[in-house]
């Protein structure tokens, strides 16, 4: 079975940068893992005494995506820059984030992300003696693509 191709990037426009993509050798970052996540309802019931609860409207609310992404450099201080550039293009206040999925692309519009750097945590000590870190980025987004469409 042929490998999924996965990349993503990070529109750094507030930053005055240009945009961050993921599985580019000049950045040393590799896709890991992706998920889109699970996507909620906020719903609005109307209840009576003597009726169950009706549905009135329900609403699609944010997702949280799931990226996790190997980072390197040939060292120390090139990888910690790298980490850097990563977590400060998913800290802004609201940023586009394009996935790409075997030659598809899909944009949504993203929040400011949660973040794990190494592991459950933790630095990876045997990860940085190699010049590699792992980061775990949990991505709210739009529920709705704002181009594309899964």
């Amino acid at each position: 079975m042929p490998d999924l191709a996965v990349s993503a990037g990070f529109g750094r426009a507030e930053l005055g940068l240009a945009d961050l993509f993921v599985e580019d050798p000049v950045n040393g970052c590799q896709v890991v893992e992706y998920g889109l996540g699970a996507l909620s309802w906020r719903r609005q019931v109307a209840s009576s005494p003597f009726l169950p609860d009706v549905l009135t409207a329900a609403v699609k609310e944010t997702r949280r995506q799931n990226l996790v992404v190997r980072v390197t450099g040939p060292t120390a201080i090139s990888l910690n820059t790298r980490v850097q550039a990563l977590l400060r293009a998913v800290e802004q206040f609201s940023y586009f984030m394009t996935v790409t999925l075997n030659g598809v692309q899909i944009q949504y519009l993203a929040d400011p992300a949660d973040y794990v750097v190494g592991s459950s945590e933790a630095l990876d000590k045997h990860g940085l003696m190699i010049h590699q870190q792992t980061v775990q980025l949990l991505i709210p987004t739009t529920p709705i693509p704002t181009l594309g469409g899964i």
